[in-house]
């Protein structure tokens, strides 16, 4: 009996793992002075996991699958940044453009 729980217990565990889901935040700003950037454009390419920078610069994107992608931030004026990421748990990342 105490076999079947452990496996059942181990089971429900890896099974978790499977469809686990983390998020990307941090804040986006301006390389030369660090002031942020508002409304900046983030996402993942070739997913449609995307969002915007608030007011200041704080960025958030939930409900991401594990698994290797490159992060894109874009803004009117200023060069697109593309920053490889490995998403096996919650991320926090300061970019700058």
């Amino acid at each position: 009996m105490k076999k079947q729980i452990s496996l059942f217990i181990g089971i429900l565990i890896s099974g978790s793992t499977a469809f686990a889901q983390f998020s990307i935040s941090g804040t986006i700003s301006e390389k030369n002075d660090g002031k942020s950037i508002p409304m900046a454009q983030l996402g993942l390419e070739g997913t449609a996991f995307a969002g915007i920078s608030e007011k200041n610069g704080h960025f958030e994107i939930q409900n991401i699958k594990p698994g290797r992608y490159f992060l894109r931030a874009q803004y009117p004026g200023y060069f697109p940044v593309r920053v490889p990421v490995l998403i096996k748990e919650n991320l926090k990342i300061d970019l700058r453009m």
